[in-house]
């Protein structure tokens, strides 16, 4: 990423909101996935004052359907925010602006596993079986991110919050299940949409098939906004009941 202190991610958000609120400038942000468009709305509607791009090595919302992709370059221009696409960049250094913000391609930090002698798969992420056991270290199971796993209907899962999360409570279920005698299940999940923040009254929801491909209808405005906020309140609740659950069926000591 390099640029010193023009460069920012998750690790320097307190930065970033300190730059911006010592005036105004120009902000590219990285990345034309879904993490970016969210963080360019969201960055040009509450800080007007600002100019922002948003730059992509492909085209934005490529995962998004035609009705997706187009809302969003509505609503990109309706912000102010000027899109550039079919450029690859590699280090913020490259770019003129006086904040960078990097939310491209998301890599495992895999690193440690790796030095631990676990396998890992060509993506970087470790290689486990269907009930996300690591498949060279079978007493060890792998669950969000790092874990290159996959089910029957929806194939190899994306880095995403929408499969951590599952991935997780599988991995749970599946400690509990062997911790009692009996075989873990095979992880059973499927798609459903991809949830978009565009700003605080804009938002795209965007139903899937089971495999993450996208249906052509969309749901857009506020209503999406609404659903969007709701589902990152969930993930609160939800890890609550999980935890919950996790230590009802935990064996007694």
């Amino acid at each position: 990423m390099h640029a010193g202190e023009r460069a920012h991610a998750p690790e320097s958000a307190a930065a970033l909101n300190k730059r911006l609120q010592d005036g105004p400038g120009s902000l590219a942000v990285v990345g034309g996935g879904l993490t970016g468009i969210e963080l360019a709305t969201e960055l040009a509607e509450s800080h007007p004052e600002w100019t922002v791009r948003l730059h992509s090595a492909g085209d934005i919302g490529e995962g998004l359907s035609a009705r997706g992709r187009d809302h969003v370059r509505t609503v990109l221009g309706a912000r102010g925010v000027r899109i550039e696409e079919g450029r690859r960049v590699a280090h913020a250094d490259e770019l003129d602006a006086d904040a960078v913000v990097w939310a491209a391609s998301m890599t495992p930090n895999s690193e440690l596993a790796a030095d631990a002698g676990l396998a890992l798969d060509p993506s970087g992420r470790i290689a486990v079986d269907d009930a996300l056991r690591s498949s060279s270290h079978p007493e060890v199971y792998v669950a969000g991110d790092a874990a290159a796993a996959g089910s029957r209907r929806a194939g190899t899962l994306r880095m995403a919050c929408a499969t951590a999360i599952p991935t997780g409570a599988h991995a749970a279920a599946s400690v509990i299940a062997e911790s009692r005698g009996r075989e873990p299940r095979p992880l059973d999940f499927r798609f459903f949409a991809q949830c978009v923040s565009l700003g605080r009254h804009d938002g795209l929801i965007q139903p899937v098939h089971a495999d993450d491909t996208p249906h052509p209808r969309v749901l857009t405005g506020r209503p999406a906004a609404l659903t969007k906020e709701q589902v990152v309140r969930s993930t609160v609740r939800f890890l609550s009941v999980v935890s919950r659950r996790s230590r009802r069926h935990s064996p007694p000591a």
